[in-house]
């Protein structure tokens, strides 16, 4: 799920609230610093994690949202 500030994912690695990444889209290759701002459940899958981006472009996801 994306939204213009961040967006919500399942990773199968563990990462920690507060910690600091690069989301690059692949589609566009535009990147942007992000950081984890939520941690919910591990599913069999991998970790739901909520991302935000520090410098939004409202387009960088490509999409009309």
């Amino acid at each position: 799920m994306v939204g213009p500030y961040g967006c919500l994912v399942v990773l199968r690695q563990n990462l920690d609230v507060e910690q600091a990444l690069r989301i690059v889209n692949l589609a566009t290759h535009e990147s942007n610093s992000a950081v984890i701002v939520w941690k919910g459940n591990e599913r069999p899958e991998g970790w739901e994690l909520g991302i935000e981006l520090i410098h939004p472009a409202m387009d960088f996801w490509g999409l009309e949202l």
